[in-house]
């Protein structure tokens, strides 16, 4: 039977927006809010934080999660995945990246629950590019699903450090990648880069957590519409 585990990529040393990683949202750290929502995921058989090994400590003491800290370099995504992948004996790894704590259950298990993969491409519901407006798309919804056979051959393969820590990019720059998630609108991003960008998702999750702790894009867009229209009256 396929093992599929979430790898959820994190780290301390952001330079645009200090500690992100455990800046609050309705009082819990955004990874910890991650973490909860990738397990409720029904398709995935375990979720774990993955991070430099100099930030396992503090990540460790913050958050309700498996930490696992393989020594590889920091900005090496590539060997972070494919090492605690293999170490975990996982047969597929749903990439998580750690600055989307909106991120949709349902889509994960989109991810899971696809059929094919090896090396035709890269399978994406994370980020949506549209070839007509790429400052749009869409952003921070779901995640990228590596097999293991996959992550090997990246590893052993890819050499450019820019696509060692944007693994990614690499299939974006070569167009083998697919978009196999729901359509959003146009310009709808909920990852957090900077700080307005946290003032957007905190305002999103003051709002629809303390209603209901599992709220989804559902209730986010929901959420959104209304203020639009309460603006524009």
């Amino acid at each position: 039977m396929s093992r599929t585990i979430a790898i959820i990529q994190q780290r301390l040393g952001n330079t645009r927006l200090k500690n992100k990683a455990l800046l609050p949202l309705c009082g819990i750290p955004m990874t910890q809010h991650i973490v909860d929502r990738c397990k409720r995921a029904k398709l995935v058989n375990e979720v774990v934080v993955a991070c430099p090994f100099k930030d396992a400590i503090v990540l460790g003491e913050a958050l309700d999660a498996t930490i696992v800290a393989p020594d590889v370099p920091e900005n090496d995504l590539i060997a972070r995945y494919y090492t605690v992948a293999k170490g975990m004996g996982a047969d597929v790894a749903i990439r998580i990246s750690g600055d989307n704590p909106c991120i949709e259950p349902e889509e994960i298990d989109a991810l899971c629950g696809f059929i094919g993969g090896g090396l035709g491409g890269l399978v994406t519901n994370a980020e949506y590019i549209d070839p007509q407006m790429p400052q749009l798309g869409f952003d921070g919804l779901g995640g990228e699903r590596y097999a293991l056979g996959m992550l090997k051959w990246m590893n052993q393969t890819i050499k450019e450090p820019f696509y060692r820590e944007h693994p990614h990019k690499f299939w974006y720059d070569i167009n083998r990648y697919a978009y196999v998630g729901k359509p959003y609108p146009n310009g709808f991003r909920l990852d957090i880069n900077n700080q307005a960008d946290y003032e957007k998702i905190r305002d999103i999750y003051e709002h629809c957590y303390p209603q209901n702790h599992e709220f989804g894009i559902k209730e986010i867009l929901e959420y959104l519409n209304a203020k639009k229209e309460a603006a524009q009256a």
